[in-house]
């Protein structure tokens, strides 16, 4: 009992001064390194605001986590927030409406990577960086894609099961033909045999041509980057372009040519474009000296 005693002694206070040495250096060291989740890009100044919190104040007062210095944005304007579904935009009790790629904002509306959000007399670029709420869209949106190759097999399956059906419904009627005409030497008469209907479908293209060059661009994706960047989606060569000057962006109505506020101005059938536009067969965007021509193309595939 006393060896007990006599080790508790030593060991209980040796505990105590690790405990306290562990202590201060959570204290000292142990600040979190700030995590950047997205960002806000000012598409006048082309400053960038990151979000770095999951729920982010913006406004002129100068409580707001970001601070904008313009008089057409109210003191708290709205409220970006990172939730694990996705992202959302909160309007707050200012009169200064919000918009979000052109359409108002009523009390909240979720946003996603690349789309124009207007505050007063402002536009912003909102963007995701790689944080666990894109990557959960990421695997909702392969969960969603296996979904619909599934269904797209079984279509497919149907498909061919109702091909064999009516081939071999005509090779009976064909043999019931063949038979009444063979007994019925008297006269004769005609038997209609169904025709085998094949599987047609039309396929639509969306793209960019560049009739200069020759070069066509089929439009995949949701956004299509335009400028004479490495990075770019469409490389163009020619003068006058800015390295990332016009972006192709996919909405529910279709495709859309926005200005990517590079100082350069980018036209649609002649007119500079300085909110998203939507997109028909036939129009021109000129991004510097060159001249894009977008072109919907359907095939009939069987």
């Amino acid at each position: 009992m006393e060896f007990i005693t006599d080790i508790s002694r030593i060991v209980l206070p040796l505990i105590t001064v690790i405990l306290l040495v562990k202590c201060i250096l959570a204290l000292w060291l142990g600040h979190p390194k700030e995590k950047i989740y997205g960002y806000i890009t000012d598409m006048h100044s082309g400053e960038r605001h990151p979000l770095n919190m999951w729920e982010t104040s913006i406004g002129r007062g100068s409580s707001c986590d970001i601070v904008l210095d313009y008089n057409s944005i109210p003191r708290v304007q709205a409220v970006i927030s990172r939730r694990i579904d996705g992202w959302y935009i909160f309007e707050t009790l200012s009169k200064a409406p919000i918009k979000v790629n052109g359409t108002s904002v009523s009390k909240k509306q979720t946003i996603e990577n690349g789309d124009i959000i207007t505050m007063g007399k402002v536009r912003f670029r909102f963007e995701i960086a790689d944080d666990p709420v894109q990557r959960v869209g990421k695997q909702k949106k392969k969960a969603a894609n296996k979904t619909a190759e599934a269904s797209s097999k079984q279509n497919r399956q149907a498909s061919s099961q109702q091909t064999a059906a009516a081939q071999r419904a005509n090779t009976q009627t064909r043999q019931s033909t063949r038979t009444a005409a063979a007994s019925n030497k008297a006269g004769s008469y005609t038997v209609e045999t169904p025709r085998v209907q094949k599987n047609v479908r039309r396929v639509t293209q969306h793209c960019i041509v560049n009739k200069d060059t020759g070069e066509i661009f089929i439009l995949c994706g949701n956004e299509v980057r335009i400028g004479s960047a490495r990075r770019s989606d469409i490389k163009l060569k020619g003068q006058n372009v800015g390295k990332t000057q016009a972006m192709i962006v996919l909405y529910e109505d279709g495709w859309a040519v926005e200005d990517a506020g590079s100082g350069r101005p980018t036209l649609l059938n002649g007119r500079k474009v300085t909110a998203p536009q939507l997109l028909f067969d036939g129009d021109i965007i000129a991004v510097g000296d060159e001249r894009l021509y977008y072109r919907v193309k359907t095939k009939t595939v069987s």
